[in-house]
């Protein structure tokens, strides 16, 4: 049960934020310096290949105060420090399924140097600010799995269905 709650939450490095535990299925963390930010676990390696999306589901209290936007950085394999050559600025958007989180997509694919394993992500939460709450709901990888070709194939799946049974309440 590592993967889960209070002890995958501990497994994180927090640079100028603490941990206030998980309350209602989301992780809660209050800024403690500047720029608070997390680093994912060590040992958890990723393809970059396999996750050209990454997505944060996440909440911050109140509005950002100036026009910094949030942003991650990466190490690749052999790679000791982050840097802004590895950088991806995201915006915390809403959309129709985003209830109360940010759904925040990250487009990695598009950033030259999202290639190789990537050995740790730095999730930097509020750049230059220093005081703030944030919750976080979930940090995941993604493929893009709209298809554009879902609708012939229901259209010709119905017309091969009603061809072989000639159901008409169908």
């Amino acid at each position: 049960r590592e993967y889960v709650g209070e002890k995958a939450a501990s497994l994180w490095e927090l640079e100028n934020v603490r941990s206030l535990g998980i309350q209602g299925n989301r992780w809660l963390l209050e800024a403690q310096g500047p720029s608070p930010t997390i680093v994912t676990p060590k040992g958890y390696v990723i393809d970059a290949f396999n996750a050209p999306y990454l997505q944060l589901r996440w909440k911050r209290a109140g509005e950002a105060p100036g026009h910094a936007l949030p942003y991650v950085e990466w190490l690749r394999e052999g790679e000791t420090e982050f840097g802004a050559d590895r950088r991806f600025c995201f915006a915390p958007e809403k959309t129709p399924l985003s209830g109360e989180c940010y759904h925040s997509i990250m487009a990695m694919y598009r950033h030259p140097k999202w290639t190789g394993r990537i050995e740790r992500i730095r999730i930097c939460l509020a750049p230059g600010e220093s005081e703030g709450r944030f919750e976080i709901d979930s940090f995941f990888t993604a493929y893009d799995t709209r298809h554009t070709i879902n609708n012939p194939i229901f259209i010709l799946a119905s017309t091969r269905y009603f061809n072989w049974t000639g159901d008409l309440d169908f």
